[in-house]
Order: structure tokens, then C-alpha cells, then sequence
């Protein structure tokens, strides 16, 4: 399946302004998504643990995105997905899997994920996935800024 004419325009409308944080330590799965990133000139920077991405996260301009590996030296995905809920910001989180396993999709979905990624994705979906991602995220972020207002 081909990716539609409006989701290769908010492709294209991807850049430095959309920022990613991968959240791992010595994650190999993870490279092929920030190489996908990197093409479309969006920001990515990298933590290794769950007290790292609560640093980021409480930031007063988190990343809008978050690529997150399921197991962490110091927590889990689900920390993960914690501290961002608490993020000033809206923030989506998108947890990345060695292994397909479908009780660790439920659960990461339960707590809140946008998606949850395997190794056995197609990387000709990714982009779809990043600009709904992003679109939703912003969409979040910028009802947050009107209820604030």
C-alpha cells in the first residue's frame, strides 16, 4: 500500500521543529527508525535510562516524540510512558520490541502508548507511523496551550 498524497505532504513537513528522544542503552533495533528520522531532518537526541528521560521530559520543551526500549537498566517501558504523561508538554511514546509479543503490546498500549513497534515492521510504514505520531502529538499539545489559555 501506498502512502497517500496528504500523508507524503506531512511528510515533507516534517523537520528540525519535531524533536525525538530514543530512550535505550545499546539498542541495535532502534537504528533503522532514527535513520528514518534523520532523513527528514528531525531532531533526535539519546538518554539511557528512565531517570535520563525524566530529565528530558521535564524539561519546559520535551521532545514531542519518544522512542522507547521495553527494558532499561533502571526501569521499564512503563516508567517511561509515566514520566511523560507527567510532562508539562504532551508527549508521545512509542515503545520499540526486540521480539513480537503480543502480551507486551497489550500492555504497552493499556499504559498509554501511541504504538508499539517490532522488529518484523515493514520500513516502508514507518513514515505513516511518525506522521500520525506527530500530527496527534500536536494536535495535543496545541489544545493544551488553548485550555490554558
Amino acid at each position: 500500500m501506498q502512502p497517500s498524497s496528504k500523508t507524503k505532504k506531512r511528510e515533507q513537513e516534517l523537520g528540525p521543529e519535531i524533536t525525538v528522544l530514543f530512550v535505550h542503552e545499546q539498542a541495535q533495533h532502534l537504528a533503522r527508525y532514527e535513520e528514518c528520522l534523520r532523513i527528514r531532518n528531525v531532531q533526535v537526541a539519546h538518554v539511557r535510562n528512565c531517570q535520563e528521560a525524566s530529565q528530558a521530559l521535564q524539561q519546559d520543551s520535551p521532545p514531542l516524540l519518544v522512542f522507547t526500549d521495553t527494558r532499561l537498566s533502571d526501569g521499564t517501558f512503563r516508567d517511561v510512558l509515566e514520566v511523560a504523561a507527567k510532562a508539562e508538554k504532551f508527549v508521545n511514546v512509542l515503545v520499540a520490541s526486540k521480539i513480537g509479543n503480543i502480551t507486551l503490546y497489550m500492555e504497552a498500549m493499556e499504559c498509554g502508548a501511541f504504538d508499539f513497534l517490532t522488529p518484523n515492521l515493514e520500513l516502508r510504514r514507518f513514515p505513516s507511523i511518525l506522521v500520525s505520531a506527530t500530527a496527534d502529538a500536536l494536535d495535543k499539545r496545541s489544545r493544551q496551550t488553548q485550555e490554558a489559555a
